[in-house]
């Protein structure tokens, strides 16, 4: 129970400002978006581990993480032409910018 209270907050800067105790209460969230976050960036999801302390809930996180990425699936689908479009202007905008100039200056 010691490292709950060690726990790293240089690793969350924005959550530096919040107490331990409010630190321990969203240890869980962050643990399981946590999860998400490797289950989408993973090439191989099933290779991807449950972070301690949600065992308990590995089925239903399971579950939730099945949805969670058909959703993610299903909007790379339906929007990805409007996502093509907003990076290639993007990505134009920043190749006509000089070096070193920020949006804000044109």
């Amino acid at each position: 129970m010691a490292w709950l209270l060690q726990f790293d907050k240089s690793f969350y800067p924005l959550l530096s400002g919040y107490s331990t105790f409010c630190l321990l209460s969203l240890l869980p969230d962050l643990r399981i978006q946590t999860f998400l976050k490797m289950h989408l960036a993973s090439s191989n999801p099933k290779s991807v581990i449950v972070p301690g302390g949600l065992a308990p809930i590995r089925r239903e996180l399971e579950e939730i993480t099945v949805r969670f990425l058909h959703l993610v699936n299903y909007n790379k689908l339906v929007f990805n032409p409007y996502y093509d479009t907003i990076l290639a202007k993007v990505l134009q905008r920043n190749e006509t910018q000089p070096p070193g100039a920020s949006e804000t200056e044109q």
